[in-house]
């Protein structure tokens, strides 16, 4: 059984930039810490939120590589060796996890009027009945270089964004957070979007090499033979159409969901 720790607030008095030159020079690994309840189909969960970053580390040098930020939600009381636990992030490349975050299975969620159309602001937040928590601890991921991720000096954010380069962070941040939280023999799964289905290709091969198996693979919004798709991206096998998209946001340019 898990044992639930104390509400921690903590504020964070770094900038996080997003700019291709951009990087920190902390390398600590801080975290706010609370405790919610959420319904679902008439049981109430108690669980626990953190929101805070963890210190990837460079696989061949063994030094402090980036500080990637994440928002996990894990249920309480819970049996940890066989509760799942399923790490989420967006696409682009270039985009924060915000999207999945506030807008699909997280416990909380953005107030809609779907299928009508939503007015402007003010938004307000509810309870997500349509969350997962019920069925795995969900960990949401800002890739480096997006949302408050960001590489550490003398990194770059940009030295992470490639297709092996992206997905290789993302394994460190997932080796890291299953050992800080003892999550080795927990049920293991991605969820990506968009890009992050592509991401999602090469980050479970990556894993799979690395020692970590994974028990499961979410792709939402998969761009694979979409001709639509901004970068020509119609298969996840084209690494091709990825780097372009990549060698954008080197430049400085936005890059796509």
């Amino acid at each position: 059984m898990t044992t639930t720790p104390p509400d921690q607030p903590f504020t964070d008095q770094t900038a996080y930039g997003n700019g291709p030159n951009d990087s920190v020079a902390d390398q600590t690994e801080n975290a706010a810490i609370t405790h919610h309840e959420l319904v679902i189909g008439g049981k109430t969960i108690p669980y626990t939120a953190t929101a805070g970053h963890l210190v990837t580390v460079d696989p061949s040098s063994s030094r402090p590589a980036a500080k990637v930020f994440y928002v996990a939600f894990t249920a309480d009381d819970a049996d940890i060796p066989t509760r799942p636990v399923t790490f989420f992030y967006n696409g682009g490349p270039g985009s924060a996890s915000v999207y999945v975050l506030l807008g699909s299975f997280a416990p909380r969620r953005i107030k809609t009027s779907l299928p009508s159309f939503t007015p402007p602001a003010p938004y307000k937040m509810e309870p997500n009945s349509d969350s997962l928590l019920d069925k795995s601890d969900l960990v949401f991921i800002n890739p480096v270089g997006t949302g408050y991720s960001a590489a550490i000096s003398p990194n770059k954010n940009k030295d992470f964004w490639g297709v092996d380069q992206d997905a290789g962070s993302l394994r460190q941040f997932i080796k890291r957070y299953l050992t800080l939280y003892h999550r080795w023999n927990s049920p293991k799964f991605l969820f990506g979007e968009s890009y992050g289905t592509a991401r999602s290709a090469v980050l479970a091969y990556l894993l799979h090499e690395d020692g970590v198996d994974l028990n499961g693979v979410t792709l939402l919004s998969t761009p694979a033979n979409r001709p639509s798709f901004p970068y020509e991206l119609r298969h996840v096998i084209r690494p091709d159409a990825i780097r372009r998209g990549f060698r954008r946001l080197s430049k400085g340019e936005p890059g796509h969901d």
